[in-house]
C-alpha cells in the first residue's frame, strides 16, 4: 500500500513495481500537510479490512520558510505531527509483531535550545527553517523511543533512521532555501551524498531484518547505516517525550 499526495506517480511507480515482482500494490492519495487527508486515508484503508505488518513514516519536507498562508510551521506538521496522526488512528490494524519506522535526520541535534517550542510552534516570531526542521526530527525520535514503550507488550516495534544525506529533489529545493548554511552543508557533505537506493537501505532494514528486530528488544531504536546509533540526551528526556506526546493527542482529538 502506497499513500502518496501524488497519486499519478504514484500509480506509474505501483505499476513499475507489479511488473518486477508479483506483489499487488494500492496506491491511495495521502497528504500529510491535511489532517482531513489523513482521516480520509485511514477510513479508506481500513475499509479493505486489511492488517499492518510494517508501516514506513516516510513523508517529509526539508527546511523551509514559515507557511504564512496556514501560519503553520509545515515541517513540524508533516514530518511529525500527521505521522503521529496517521500512526494512533492505523493501531487497531496491527498486527502483533508489526514495525513502524519513522524516517528522522542527525539534524535533530539543532534545534531549538527547549528541544521542542511549546506554545510558539505555529508562532513566526522566532522561527528558523533549519531549527524548526529539527526540532520535527526530535519529535520523532521522542515520540518513536515512548510509542515503541508503551507497545512493547503488544509486540509492536517502533524504529527512527537516519537515512543520511540523500540525492533527492527535497534535499537541491533545501539548500537553496536555506541560504548560506545550506550552500556550507552541501560543500562539505557532497561528498558523502547517497543514491536514493542506498539512502533507503537503512528503512528496508529496521521494517524487515530479524537484527533490527532483536536490537529493538534490547532498547536500541536509532539506526543509521544499518547500525544502532547513540543519541543526544534530549531524545531521551521521557518528561519531554510526554509532554509531545500529550501535545500531539490533543491535535488528534481537534482533527477529528
Amino acid at each position: 500500500m502506497v499513500g502518496a499526495r501524488d497519486e499519478a506517480r504514484a500509480k506509474a511507480l505501483a505499476c513499475e513495481l507489479m511488473s518486477k515482482t508479483t506483489s499487488i500494490v494500492r496506491v491511495l492519495r495521502l497528504d500529510l500537510s491535511c489532517s482531513k487527508s489523513v482521516h480520509a486515508f485511514v477510513d479508506a484503508f481500513l475499509a479493505l479490512n486489511l492488517k499492518l505488518t510494517v508501516l514506513v513514516n516516510n513523508a517529509g519536507i526539508m527546511p523551509c520558510p514559515f507557511d504564512a498562508d496556514s501560519h503553520r510551521d509545515l515541517a513540524f506538521h508533516v514530518n511529525f505531527l500527521n505521522h503521529f496522526v496517521l500512526t494512533q488512528l492505523l493501531l487497531e490494524s496491527f498486527d502483533p509483531g508489526a514495525r513502524v519506522v519513522n524516517v528522522t535526520s542527525e539534524v535533530y541535534r539543532f534545534s531549538y535550545p527547549e528541544g521542542i517550542r511549546f506554545g510558539k510552534i505555529d508562532d513566526d516570531r522566532g522561527y528558523d527553517s533549519v531549527k524548526s526542521y529539527a526540532q520535527s526530527k526530535l519529535a520523532l525520535l521522542l515520540w518513536t523511543r515512548y510509542q515503541g514503550e508503551a507497545l512493547r507488550e503488544r509486540g509492536v516495534q517502533f524504529f527512527a533512521v537516519h537515512p543520511g544525506s540523500v540525492a533527492t529533489q527535497g534535499s537541491a529545493r533545501a539548500r537553496k532555501s536555506s541560504g548560506w548554511r545550506g550552500a556550507l552543508l552541501h560543500c562539505v557533505g557532497a561528498p558523502f551524498v547517497k543514491s536514493v537506493e542506498c539512502g533507503a537501505a537503512t528503512t528496508i532494514y529496521c521494517a524487515l531484518h530479524p537484527g533490527a528486530s532483536m536490537y529493538n528488544r534490547f532498547g536500541e531504536y536509532y539506526f543509521a547505516s544499518c547500525n544502532p546509533r547513540g543519541v543526544r540526551e534530549i531524545s531521551r528526556d521521557a518528561t519531554l517525550a510526554r509532554r509531545l506526546v500529550e501535545y500531539a493527542a490533543r491535535e488528534l482529538d481537534a482533527s477529528a
